[in-house]
């Protein structure tokens, strides 16, 4: 049975480097470095991508490689591309959630069934093609029955952090982490703060979930899905004697990102927690003293770019928290993502970067500095009798 070539065969299979003996290539070795400049796969095959810009006619020719380089089967990606939002928009026109969804073994029907779920303001539970190849990942052997039940229980449940009952994001968070809404008048011990939503998943993919869970078990705990800065300063006014916290979304270095996929931007002030915040930090600083914090956004502890600095910023994330604190919180001056490190299984709370990164608070053995550590936060530095401490920051 013929099959399509990946896109490095069609690559080679064009200069000569595969011969297409059968359904099986064979290589041949070639000594002579080529003479030509390769400047796209559709120059050297016309056809090749044709099937894929049939179902995604929208797409740029390097979308479309993408699909091509996924090895789905075209068969399968042609069930999805039918799936809509309640306004006919595709939804699967992604190949990393399409084949998020071939990969779980996800039928498109179950999708569509998806697309029809509504809260309260009639706003789409399963907005997007990611929140449906995540949810049905996780929860494909959650019955019709008892989907409809949770979702129904949730759309009439009141938010704890705004008036009115659950958005659709919210109810989407409680869903795919399978937890309950917070009960306002009760205290917590650990507290997450997440985003309502994100534009690539990264707080909603299964290693994401596992971090969260870890960072809640064995304590009382409680999560929320924040959209706003306002909402973010509620959660810490309502829960200022809770000992562990955690923010997380998209950072910039002075900003973590809260908003919606379709309105997230660092520079909206309102959608994003940043150092300007001063109600977050006047909530911050009314915590109890033995609060760890730890901000899980990318490049929280990198001290302020000369473009921000030209804008006003004097202090990174991680320091204007720390200021609030009177102790800084456990964060990274580099990009990092949920598989690059894990939290403390002892009773002392810290956190384990497992990748090479540039840290504040950081020790040799890649272990977070523990706030008993002797750090000064007036001076926003670091040192140890061992000398093992590779913190200061001016």
């Amino acid at each position: 049975m013929y099959r399509h070539p990946s896109f490095l065969e069609a690559i080679l299979l064009s200069v000569g480097l595969y011969t297409n003996v059968s359904d099986n290539l064979e290589t041949q070795v070639v000594n002579e470095e080529p003479t030509f400049e390769i400047t796209g796969m559709d120059e050297l095959h016309p056809d090749f991508l044709e099937p894929y810009r049939e179902l995604f006619p929208n797409s740029s020719d390097d979308e479309l490689y993408e699909f091509a380089q996924k090895d789905i089967p075209l068969e399968y990606i042609a069930q999805l591309t039918p799936v809509v939002d309640l306004d006919g928009t595709q939804l699967f026109d992604n190949p990393d959630f399409i084949g998020t969804m071939y990969n779980c073994e996800n039928e498109a029907s179950d999708a569509t069934v998806l697309t029809s779920y509504v809260d309260s303001y009639d706003n789409a539970i399963f907005p997007t093609g990611m929140h449906l190849a995540y949810f049905l990942c996780v929860h494909s052997e959650m019955g019709l029955d008892t989907l409809s039940g949770k979702i129904g229980r949730l759309t009439a449940t009141e938010s704890p952090i705004h008036e009115g009952r659950l958005t659709g994001s919210e109810i989407f968070g409680y869903l795919i982490h399978n937890i309950k809404v917070p009960k306002e008048g009760n205290e917590y011990d650990a507290v997450s703060i997440l985003p309502s939503d994100d534009y690539n998943g990264a707080f909603l993919n299964s290693i994401s979930r596992k971090r969260q869970r870890e960072f809640s078990s064995g304590k009382k705990s409680a999560t929320y899905f924040v959209s706003n800065d306002m909402e973010l300063e509620r959660v810490l006014r309502m829960n200022k004697n809770a000992r562990y916290f955690m923010t997380a979304g998209h950072g910039d270095g002075i900003s973590q990102g809260l908003g919606t996929s379709e309105n997230f931007s660092f520079s909206r002030e309102n959608l994003s927690f940043d150092i300007w915040d001063e109600g977050i930090f006047l909530a911050l600083s009314e915590l109890r003293e033995d609060v760890e914090f730890f901000v899980f956004s990318c490049y929280a502890g990198r001290p302020p770019t000369l473009t921000q600095q030209e804008n006003g910023a004097e202090y990174s994330l991680q320091e204007k928290i720390g200021l609030a604190l009177g102790k800084m919180p456990f964060a990274a001056d580099a990009s990092f993502g949920a598989d690059e490190f894990e939290f403390s299984k002892g009773t002392d709370f810290y956190v384990t970067f497992e990748g090479e990164f540039d840290l504040y608070q950081f020790l040799l053995d890649d272990t977070i500095v523990p706030a008993e550590s002797g750090c000064s936060y007036e001076r926003l530095s670091c040192s140890s009798d061992n000398g093992s401490v590779s913190l200061v920051i001016n």
